[in-house]
């Protein structure tokens, strides 16, 4: 924000090495710049605008980037606007490797560390949180008797992933993720795990279990999701009505689109 009115920002650019350079304006740029002039109380109400047009639309089912991130608000607008509650999945990873591939191959927003939450530090969860926690962290501090307006960069930073990674920044992550699992998993309806279950089989050649990984496919997410949103929770259709919905479903080239995301 301090190269505003020269009207050029930092980015990355990976033909130089990972190393940050400066560029000029473009559409792109200029929705960071503005963030720098908005007021951290606008940019939430905005946000809160969004997910109400989102939930409100026709809309099916909401995947990926921002909307884990905003899961708190997500489900409790749910509840508020639509008929139908909610299907929560919610794929299982180990927070160590989590944390590990999220600082080595992404660029990440972050909440600071003194508003995240139990200021663990490196945290991309609990969005709308970290804005409550910043705006309660200056009530009451009075500069000439106006109390501080917070704008969107005073509260959360841009790391690229180019970046040396330390110790204890992958340790917020890895924490972020754990709390997050803790919150979100017992009320999740599918919990899939892409990278592997562990499970125990015996071997009559060997005397003690042997520890083995069991994956599950893109396909086999596709399909248990289409049975979830088919079945609706509740709803008393009938397992075998359902099936034969699905089975024609399948058979249209649109629906066999894997629905998974990494």
């Amino acid at each position: 924000c301090s190269y505003w009115d020269k009207r050029i920002i930092m980015q990355d650019d990976t033909s130089g090495g990972g190393k940050i350079t400066m560029t000029g304006e473009d559409g792109e740029n200029r929705l960071v710049l503005d963030l720098c002039t908005m007021s951290l109380d606008d940019w939430a109400q905005d946000i809160q605008r969004h997910l109400s047009t989102v939930l409100q639309s026709s809309i099916v089912g909401l995947f990926d980037t921002p909307y884990p991130l905003l899961a708190s608000q997500v489900l409790d607008l749910t509840t508020k606007l639509r008929a139908t509650p909610p299907i929560v999945a919610m794929t299982e990873r180990d927070a160590a490797g989590w944390a590990k591939s999220r600082s080595r191959n992404h660029n990440l927003m972050l909440c600071k560390k003194e508003y995240s939450y139990e200021a663990l530090g490196a945290s991309e969860f609990d969005i709308l949180g970290c804005v409550e926690r910043a705006n309660g962290s200056v009530m009451g501090a009075n500069e000439d008797d106006k109390v501080k307006v917070l704008h969107f960069w005073d509260v959360f930073e841009y790391r690229s992933r180019f970046e040396e990674v330390g110790s204890e920044f992958r340790k917020g992550l890895e924490l972020q993720m754990e709390h997050h699992q803790r919150v979100y998993r017992p009320i999740s309806d599918y919990t899939p795990n892409f990278f592997g279950s562990p499970t125990l089989s015996e071997s009559q050649h060997s005397p003690t279990p042997n520890t083995t990984k069991v994956t599950i496919t893109d396909k086999q997410v596709a399909y248990d999701i289409q049975r979830l949103v088919l079945l609706q929770k509740g709803n008393g259709v009938p397992s075998e009505s359902v099936s034969r919905t699905q089975t024609t479903l399948l058979r249209k080239k649109h629906y066999r689109k894997p629905l998974s995301c990494r």
